[in-house]
């Protein structure tokens, strides 16, 4: 911190450079688009759209920068930049807002009905929700089912679907029980004839419902139904097309009172289904129509579906393409999805198919034989479809390496095909591992591996080696790549040959991390390490069995940016390789869980019992085995290495490139004791942050902290995010789930958070508050951006001076510039002092007893020396200057 020297005038410059923006040399943004936030907000800076380096240091402002759910569609946004208050450059831009946030649907935990007279209870929206909303206001919803009778289940399943004017939709559910027409009539009436009209094959329960007349009645459930023939009562009350030409007498009991009814059955047939089913065609719905010798008429029962042809993807070759799908996606129509029956409703029809699938090359033919069946007459009637998926394969003819001159596929190089070959290449070092060679900075990203063009994900990759030992110093390694599309299984091949110089006496194991680099103090077997490269060199390696082996301190390299990476990762936001998961593992379960992330907060918070030996974990790059016998000299040895809980690989093995810096602001404060202050801290620039961690240090325990809070940041509570130890105040916050993705916009006017405090003595803020340095400071910044190192920038500091007395007292006062009140530190109240102000030439101006506070406002401005004297005769003297 600066302090005032008590020698040397101050003396102010201002030199101000006016720098003119060319309008024609700066851009922004012409279209941006945004999402709101989970709180339905969007906050833009103007940052956004002219660059977070275009105009640093210039005053920027944007209209508007808050957008909500009444700016849905696009908006005309206008950033300035001004340069001492002058506008030097404007533009304007489109953003396009969207809103990607669903609704909250909320049933009620129970809910019981009752049917009315008809049996029937319709649900309403009121009777079903609980609180459902949207932040953006309207939404519709449907309720399934819409109503539940006397054949619901119960008690019911009833979903309630909300679905805003976005398109976004959620969804609750509740099981609703029900109750039957609570005053049904007593009496029964029955009709005195009833028709039931049946088709050939059918059978018909008579319930209550067909036969009862008047009512209101109670469900069907509560009578019951017995029909007779002749007197004699049958087992069930079933009638077929059999008792077409039969009187039938039916009598209805109410089970609950005993009260009973009579009438009569009779049974006839559906006229319009006495011809009988018939199928003739044997062309598809759009064949030209005709007699059934044509292939195509509109006289008989069936109009059958005609072949597709789809434009597909690599995935479509894993679909079956049944007929719900083929309408669900739009891929079909009803009539060509499946056969369409005419007058079905009279017969006793079914329907199914077949598939007979045969893939080709470039397209999937799926045969799809459709069978009729009539239970009537047993008759069957057969159609085939075709239905053709023309698939987007890989396509390769290249045989020869991409830095070939282009000519055509008979060529060996196209440039209209989906690959490029990597040429053949000479490495000085036996590390020929792909991995090795994309490290390798003499080595072209181009001959790597193979770069495959298509839009396809089920192409793989893999090569074998045919090592060569040329002499003691040179392997030639044939590699011979193949290249598979496991769709279509068609594999394509081609030879690389790589050679590599290299002392083959003796065997180097590396070890690195991910990224290529080497990671020093590795223990390969016992006494010998890696250097500082990350590499050991055998001189006599045969027999040797080589297994890494390091220690680190557990919490060094790991913070809450990896506690982000794994969140996002379980939130579908972030992939992670197969390394980083291994180091998120920390239960060692094989996969990520939220386990995981409750053991990195006990990682975090220093209460971790790690179930694993050693905190770094080494796979050899080829087997991923924990261990390698290094005896074969033509092998290239190599381990990777990671420590467990360091996802984004931060563990400090060598000196870093510094981070970005971002300060945090704080105006200095003057504290009374036992007053209560606010201070607040902000981001020196606009930030969308997805957490930060900070620990403050409490320098003399002088600043009793009751509260810290930050209403910007969602979820933040003093239990949850603040720990207090002696003399340290320990912040950490992460971005609930909702926000992890597009982080919280904070804008450098709003604080990040605020202390509530009370001082235990008279002091300066400045002088009892600081950055703890040895701990990991850090901001970071929503996407992909890096985190940014925290530092702290007092803002209109105020300075102390010392008077030094001869006795070795000191005596503290500030502000040193004073405008009005100066405090004295350090001073015995008992001792009665003096303290006197004198001018330049030395003349008295002012005069008073030394205490812990003085009012120096009838001072003028400018030079004085400021003179204490203790009862026994000490005294001091230092300038004071009055602003």
């Amino acid at each position: 911190m600066k302090k005032f020297n008590l020698h040397i005038l101050w003396c102010i410059f201002f030199f101000a450079i006016h720098i003119h923006l060319s309008y024609g040399q700066h851009q922004c943004n012409s279209s941006l688009s945004i999402s709101l936030g989970p709180n339905d907000t969007y906050t833009l800076f103007p940052e956004d759209l002219l660059g977070e380096e275009e105009f640093q240091g210039y005053e920027k402002t944007i209209t508007p920068s808050e957008f909500t759910c009444a700016n849905l569609g696009n908006n005309i946004v206008v950033a300035n930049v001004y340069q001492n208050g002058s506008l030097e450059f404007t533009c304007t831009s489109t953003v396009f807002v969207t809103d990607v946030n669903n609704p909250i649907a909320n049933c009620k935990s129970s809910l019981n009905v009752e049917l009315n007279s008809e049996g029937i209870h319709h649900f309403t929206f009121e009777e079903i929700d609980n609180g459902s909303s949207d932040g953006c206001g309207n939404f519709q919803f449907l309720i399934t089912p819409q109503q539940v009778n006397c054949s619901s289940p119960n008690p019911v399943h009833v979903v309630l679907l909300i679905i805003d004017e976005s398109g976004n939709s959620n969804s609750s559910s509740l099981d609703v029980s029900w109750d039957e027409y609570s005053t049904p009539v007593t009496s029964l009436a029955c009709n005195a004839l009833t028709l039931i009209t049946i088709i050939p094959g059918q059978e018909i329960e008579i319930t209550s419902d067909m036969v009862l007349e008047g009512g209101p009645y109670g469900c069907p459930s509560r009578y019951t139904v017995e029909i007779s023939e002749n007197g004699n009562a049958r087992p069930e009350p079933i009638v077929t097309v059999d008792d077409t030409t039969k009187q039938l007498e039916v009598q209805v009991t109410d089970t609950q009172n005993g009260n009973l009814c009579w009438g009569l059955i009779t049974v006839i047939t559906n006229p319009e289904c006495n011809v009988p089913f018939h199928i003739c065609d044997t062309e598809c719905r759009l064949a030209a129509a005709g007699d059934c010798n044509s292939g195509h008429t509109s006289l008989d029962n069936i109009e059958w579906p005609c072949d597709i042809v789809l434009q597909g993807n690599c995935q479509y070759v894993l679909l079956e393409f049944s007929p719900t799908f083929l309408v669900s996606e739009g891929l079909a129509e009803e009539a060509d999805a499946s056969p369409q029956l005419v007058n079905a409703e009279c017969y006793l029809i079914s329907t199914a198919y077949t598939d007979q699938v045969i893939d080709n090359i470039s397209t999937k033919e799926i045969i799809r034989t459709w069978n009729i069946l009539s239970w009537i007459s047993g008759e069957i009637w057969s159609y085939v479809q075709h239905i053709t998926v023309q698939i987007d394969v890989l396509s390769i003819c290249d045989t020869q390496a991409w830095d070939t001159p282009y000519s055509d596929c008979a060529g060996g190089h196209s440039a209209t095909d989906d690959v490029e070959w990597p040429a053949d290449i000479t490495v000085h070092s036996i590390f020929t591992h792909p991995e090795d060679l994309a490290a390798n900075s003499d080595v072209a990203p181009e001959n790597v591996e193979p770069r495959i063009f298509t839009e396809c994900t089920t192409v793989d990759k893999v090569y074998n080696d045919f090592v060569t030992q040329v002499n003691d110093t040179v392997l030639n390694i044939l590699r011979t790549w193949t290249v598979k599309e496991f769709n279509t299984a068609i594999t394509y091949t081609y030879q690389q040959t790589i050679t590599a110089i290299f002392d083959l006496s003796v065997r180097e194991v590396c070890v690195t991390r991910e990224n290529g680099e080497g990671i020093p103090d590795v223990e390969l077997i016992p006494g010998f390490t890696t250097g500082e490269n990350g590499c050991y060199t055998f001189d006599n390696p045969v027999g040797v069995i080589v297994t890494p082996v390091k220690d680190s301190p557990l919490l060094e390299g790991v913070n809450f940016l990896d506690k982000i990476l794994l969140l996002e990762y379980l939130l579908g936001i972030r992939q992670l390789t197969p390394l980083q998961m291994r180091a998120g593992d920390l239960n060692e379960s094989g996969s990520l869980t939220y386990i995981d992330v409750v053991l990195m907060d006990k990682l975090l918070a220093g209460t971790l019992i790690p179930s694993f030996e050693h905190n770094w974990k080494f796979f050899e790059q080829s087997t991923l085995n924990s261990f390698a016998d290094i005896t074969d000299s033509a092998v290239p040895y190599k381990f990777i290495g990671i420590k467990m809980g360091d996802i984004d690989n931060s563990f400090p093995l060598s000196a870093t490139a510094p981070l970005e810096h971002v300060a945090l602001k704080i105006n200095d404060e003057i504290l009374n004791k036992k007053e209560t202050y606010n201070i607040p801290f902000f981001l020196e620039k606009n930030t969308r942050i997805l957490g930060f961690s900070t620990q403050i240090k409490n320098i003399n325990q002088h600043l009793n902290v009751l509260n810290v809070n930050a209403p910007n940041l969602p979820g933040f509570t003093m239990e949850a995010n603040v720990t207090f130890t002696t003399d340290l105040i320990t912040i950490h916050w992460i971005a609930p789930g909702d926000y992890l993705e597009q982080g919280v916009a904070l804008s450098s006017e709003n604080p990040l958070f605020t202390f509530t405090l009370k001082p235990t003595v008279n002091s300066i803020l400045s002088e009892e508050m600081e950055l703890e340095t040895s701990y990991e400071n850090l901001v970071k910044p929503s996407g992909n951006k890096p985190a940014l190192d925290l530092n702290v920038d007092f803002q209109n500091v105020i300075i102390s001076s010392v008077l030094q007395l001869d006795n070795g007292q000191k005596i503290n006062f500030y502000p040193n510039p004073v405008r009005n009140e100066i405090h004295f530190t350090g001073i015995d109240p008992y001792d009665n002092g003096k303290v006197s102000i004198h001018d330049a030439t030395g003349r008295k101006v002012y005069e008073s007893n030394l205490t812990e506070k003085l009012d120096l406002s009838p001072l003028p401005a400018g030079l004085f020396y400021i003179h204490v004297v203790t009862q026994s005769g000490i005294s001091s003297a230092t300038p004071l200057y009055k602003l």
